[in-house]
């Protein structure tokens, strides 16, 4: 990374999650939180690019569920990911899912969870 693109990295990024930090009661994290699903999505796709393939969201969740050395399948990602990063990108919220997820023991992220989302 050449210099001016650190300072940009620094200025736009890391600067902006120590402040969320700082924030009482973890508040911060929400933010954090939104801000990181475009960071990781951009991630993502450079991995996908710089293996010589086109970034799309199935090579998304396959990469996604890597990252997590395959202990949330690809599919359970997607649900994740449209639930999260769609739901804060359109309306600021997460969105509604009509699938239930099971969340496997030991996942690392999770404690064992059966979420099922109301439909509208």
């Amino acid at each position: 990374m050449d210099a001016e693109t650190h300072r940009l990295f620094d200025r736009w990024v890391v600067v902006p999650f120590s402040v969320l930090r700082q924030l009482p009661d973890g508040d911060g994290a929400f933010a954090a939180l939104a801000m990181g699903f475009g960071l990781y999505e951009r991630f993502i796709d450079s991995k996908i690019h710089n293996r010589g393939d086109k970034p799309c969201p199935e090579r998304r969740y396959e990469e996604a569920a890597k990252d997590f050395e395959d202990r949330v399948k690809a599919e359970d990602f997607k649900s994740f990911w449209d639930m999260y990063r769609v739901g804060f990108n359109i309306i600021s919220i997460p969105s509604i899912s009509q699938k239930a997820m099971t969340i496997p023991d030991g996942a690392g992220i999770f404690p064992r969870t059966k979420t099922t989302m109301p439909s509208q």
